[in-house]
């Protein structure tokens, strides 16, 4: 995932599954040092979750990014890919 947002620590991101199931995958007010980011934005690696586990990968999942102390900031979300692994 990558977002403009100025001050990421800030920000609560969830992954919802096309059955409704919903995983904190970021967590607001974090360690992450917005000054690290200024220049180059921010990235993050959204690591593997068992959240999902015996779900289905087909659907439509949504990734849900919500400031949680300026909720009228102005910021993009750059891109995000989502990769399923599963046997």
């Amino acid at each position: 995932m990558a977002t403009s947002h100025r001050n990421p620590a800030n920000l609560r991101v969830v992954l919802e599954s096309p059955s409704g199931t919903r995983s904190y995958v970021v967590t607001p007010f974090s360690v992450l040092d917005p000054a690290e980011y200024a220049k180059t934005g921010f990235y993050i690696d959204l690591t593997s979750t068992n959240a999902f586990l015996d779900e289905r990968a087909q659907g439509v999942w949504t990734l849900e990014v919500t400031d949680m102390t300026e909720p009228r900031t102005t910021a993009a979300l750059q891109n995000f890919k989502l990769r399923i692994l599963g046997h």
